[in-house]
């Protein structure tokens, strides 16, 4: 195998799923061999690795509808390229389009640009981002895909449902579901009447994943359901209020390392989101032999394979969520045997599948075009790597 160097930008906070599934394919390569530089706007951590070369430019995070931003997306971008010019035999990796401005003005052999499309834009840009920021990311959206190289899809709906230019149609486009990293399990049915019933949400929460919908329906729910959130409640109004009026059916607890015993804790685990593409934390649950409801939308019906008892319509709201959450209280030995026929679907080798696809296209194309030019293939050129022997983290390169 080829020992590539990867540059790659991440715009985003370390507590989502994409910097989880993202941290856990640059740990992959690193180990592999390869080596990676990561410009990002926080500290690396979870990741040490003498092939791990984060650059850290910092920002705020939000501000003037957005405008701060994108301001730090276009000097990642820049950053990135020069990185990419000094190494000179580079590829470039983009978790979502608007961590894809690298991709543009990359002329030197040899550079090929992978894009992971993880969600719809539109609602990420909606529901995630500030207003600006938001149009920002709809505007690039099919400028960054048409200048890929490699697209990868993680849900089945938009794999087959995106209809790219006819320039992107004649690339290479993978599906690669995200998998669970939790190894599967059984959890064994309970006896009925479960008392107390824990119901669980575990993640962002962002208006997009609509976790006040499911304290809401608490207030119709008996009073021996119990709710546990587990995210970044903090952040948002809402949740700070709901927070100090002392709930006393839900109990809101600050994101940790130890997600395990969130998910041991919990009898269901909720996904209410307005759309989500396909939720890791709902993998981990389904890894976890725990029984999920998961909103109608996006590739989550995929999931758990349109089975209606693990569905509720959003159309319908409260009352529908009310209403499943009860079926599956009475009926949770038959839910526990159904999440078990789920686990089989799914495959724990998801760094692995994508190191496959960044290596296989690239060591084809790079064999048949040095075969063709008659050249030995250029030493690869470390100079960032060896000026030091400890990460960069600085941002001046």
């Amino acid at each position: 195998m080829f020992k590539k160097t990867y540059v790659a930008v991440y715009n985003g906070n370390p507590m989502k799923g994409c910097w989880l599934r993202f941290r856990q394919m640059v740990h992959h390569l690193a180990q592999e061999g390869h080596h990676l530089y990561i410009v990002m706007p926080f500290p690396l951590e979870g990741i040490a690795h003498e092939n791990i070369y984060p650059v850290v430019l910092e920002h705020k995070n939000t501000g003037f509808w957005g405008l701060r931003k994108i301001g730090w997306a276009l000097k990642a971008a820049q950053l990135a390229r020069a990185i990419g010019r000094q190494l000179g035999t580079v590829d470039y990796i983009a978790f979502d389009t608007h961590n894809g401005l690298p991709f543009f003005g990359n002329r030197q052999p040899f550079q090929r640009k992978t894009l992971f499309v993880r969600g719809n834009t539109f609602f990420q840009a909606k529901y995630n981002e500030e207003p600006i920021y938001g149009w920002f990311m709809r505007a690039i959206d099919g400028k960054v895909r048409r200048q890929s190289d490699v697209v990868v899809y993680n849900h089945r709906q938009a794999y087959e449902h995106e209809r790219l230019q006819e320039k992107c149609k004649q690339l290479p486009v993978f599906l690669v579901e995200n998998n669970s990293e939790v190894p599967p399990r059984c959890r064994l049915p309970q006896q009925k009447p479960l008392a107390p019933f824990t119901i669980g949400y575990c993640g962002q929460l962002s208006p997009r994943k609509n976790v006040q919908m499911l304290v809401q329906a608490m207030q119709h729910l008996p009073s021996h359901f119990k709710l546990i959130v587990q995210g970044n409640w903090q952040a948002y109004d809402w949740s700070r209020q709901a927070q100090s009026q002392g709930l006393c059916n839900v109990q809101f607890l600050n994101w940790g390392n130890n997600i395990a015993s969130f998910y041991d804790r919990i009898d269901l685990f909720v996904l209410p989101s307005l759309y989500d593409d396909f939720s890791n934390a709902a993998l981990d649950a389904i890894a976890h032999g725990l029984p999920v409801l998961l909103s109608n939308t996006g590739g989550s019906p995929h999931m758990v394979r349109q089975e209606p008892m693990l569905l509720f319509d959003l159309r319908q709201g409260v009352e529908d969520l009310v209403k499943k959450t009860m079926a599956i209280h009475d009926n949770y030995a038959w839910a526990c045997h159904k999440v078990g026929q789920l686990s089989p679907h799914y495959s724990f080798d998801w760094a692995a599948r994508m190191s496959g696809i960044l290596h296989s296209h690239a060591e084809s194309e790079q064999r048949r075009t040095l075969a063709d030019r008659h050249i030995k293939r250029p030493h690869h050129q470390t100079s960032l790597a060896l000026q030091t022997n400890s990460n960069p983290t600085s941002g001046k390169l």
